[in-house]
C-alpha cells in the first residue's frame, strides 16, 4: 500500500498551501502495487474498485434536479463523478434529456412552432417577453413551459410582435382565431 510518511507529507503541503505539481515534483510521488490516492477524499481507492450503489435517495435528488442544476453540480452534491451522474440519468434512470423534457420546448423549438427565427424568439426570452429560464451549463438553452407559450401566443397584447395567421401549426393558429373572434375588436 502508500507509505504513511507520503500519506503525511501530503496533507502538510495541502494544509499549508503548496502547490500540488510542485509536491508531485519534490515528493516523487510512485503508486505501488496499483494504489493510488484519491485527492477528492479522504479515502484511499484501490484501482477497478467498484464505487458504492446507488441510493433510492440519490436517485430521487438526480430526477429532480436534472435541468436545474448541471452535472458537475449534481455530482459535488452526490460526491460522485460528473461521468457517473451521466450514466446514471442517461444508461441506466433513462430519463429524457433535460432539453427535451415533457411540458418544455427550447426557444428554437418554441420559433418553428410559430413559424419565426430562433434568434427572435431567443431575444423574447431574455428580454423577459416570454417567461423562460435557462437550462445549466454552457449553452445557454432557454427553457420555455408549453403551457406558457400558449398563453402567451393567445395574448392579444403580444400580437404586435408576430402575426398570429402566419403560424404554421394549426392548433395554436386556431386558437389565436378564436381568441380573436372573442376579442372583437373590429380594426385589428
Amino acid at each position: 500500500m502508500s507509505d504513511p510518511t507520503l500519506i503525511n507529507t501530503l496533507i502538510d503541503h495541502v494544509v499549508t498551501g503548496a502547490d500540488a505539481q510542485e509536491w508531485r515534483n519534490s515528493a516523487r510521488l510512485q503508486i505501488q502495487s496499483g494504489a493510488f490516492l484519491c485527492l477528492s477524499g479522504s479515502a484511499r481507492t484501490r484501482r477497478g474498485a467498484k464505487p458504492p450503489r446507488w441510493a433510492p435517495a440519490e436517485d430521487e435528488f438526480l430526477r429532480c434536479n436534472l435541468g436545474y442544476l448541471s452535472e458537475e453540480d449534481i455530482a459535488l452534491a452526490l460526491g460522485r463523478t460528473v461521468m457517473a451522474v451521466h450514466l446514471r440519468w442517461r444508461r441506466d434512470l433513462r430519463l429524457p434529456a433535460p432539453s427535451r423534457a415533457p411540458g418544455w420546448l427550447t426557444a428554437t423549438q418554441a420559433a418553428l412552432l410559430l413559424g419565426l427565427d430562433g434568434h427572435k424568439v431567443t431575444h423574447w426570452c431574455d428580454v423577459g417577453l416570454i417567461p423562460s429560464r435557462r437550462m445549466p451549463g454552457d449553452r445557454q438553452v432557454r427553457l420555455i413551459r408549453i403551457v406558457t407559450l400558449e398563453r402567451w401566443v393567445i395574448s392579444t397584447a403580444n400580437w404586435i410582435y408576430f402575426d398570429w395567421r402566419k403560424i404554421p401549426d394549426a392548433r395554436l393558429r386556431r386558437l389565436c382565431e378564436l381568441r380573436q373572434q372573442r376579442w372583437g375588436d373590429e380594426w385589428w
